[in-house]
């Protein structure tokens, strides 16, 4: 495990933030949106409802759609609020965060095994969103890409449902590709997107 693996597993969501600078708001059509990231411990209970009530709005439909992933509201929540999660939010720029809410990224660093045996590591994230055709799924790729570079990720990786014909379309536009460790046989992709990691 590397010195900078271990810096980004401890990294505060404000040291995170930083990699964002200097442009941490964006113009999408006729609204400015700005953002903030918080680890799972800081998010109050009013915002960590909004975050699963928005999860819950975009996935559990996929969910109950294939027999390869359960819907258990119990296991998904613990889940998504693990105590390693961090969380890229977004609300309109005059917005609070508990009541408006429109999108958010979960991600963590994580390490996987390559096939020589190596630590790869990888920044593993999941989107959803309420706002569809103001290209804020596409900001919130270049954010992640910002974060995933800054802190020494060699990848950006994510599952997605091969039924979810739109989303594989949008993430294989923005650059990622099936990932060497994704399953052939099953009903999801892994897709995996280099980074161009910042040496100083």
């Amino acid at each position: 495990m590397s010195k900078a693996f271990k810096r980004a597993k401890k990294a505060s969501g404000a040291a995170l933030f930083k990699a964002l600078q200097p442009q941490p708001t964006k113009q999408l059509q006729s609204k400015k949106y700005s953002v903030t990231i918080l680890k799972a411990s800081e998010l109050a209970s009013a915002l960590k409802e909004a975050v699963w009530n928005l999860f819950r709005a975009n996935m559990e439909g996929w969910y109950l759609s294939t027999d390869v992933f359960d819907w258990d509201p119990v296991e998904k929540r613990a889940e998504l609020f693990h105590r390693d999660s961090r969380f890229l939010l977004v609300v309109p720029d005059s917005g609070e965060l508990e009541g408006d809410l429109v999108a958010y990224s979960m991600f963590r660093f994580d390490a996987e095994e390559d096939m020589q045996g190596r630590d790869e590591y990888v920044l593993y994230w999941h989107v959803t969103e309420s706002c569809r055709g103001l290209g804020m799924g596409k900001w919130l790729v270049e954010m992640l890409e910002k974060i995933a570079r800054e802190w020494c990720m060699s990848k950006i990786m994510l599952t997605v449902l091969k039924a979810n014909v739109a989303a594989a379309r949008f993430y294989k536009r923005e650059g990622f590709a099936t990932d060497e460790i994704s399953p052939e046989d099953e009903e999801y992709l892994i897709l995996s997107k280099a980074t161009q990691i910042i040496t100083d």
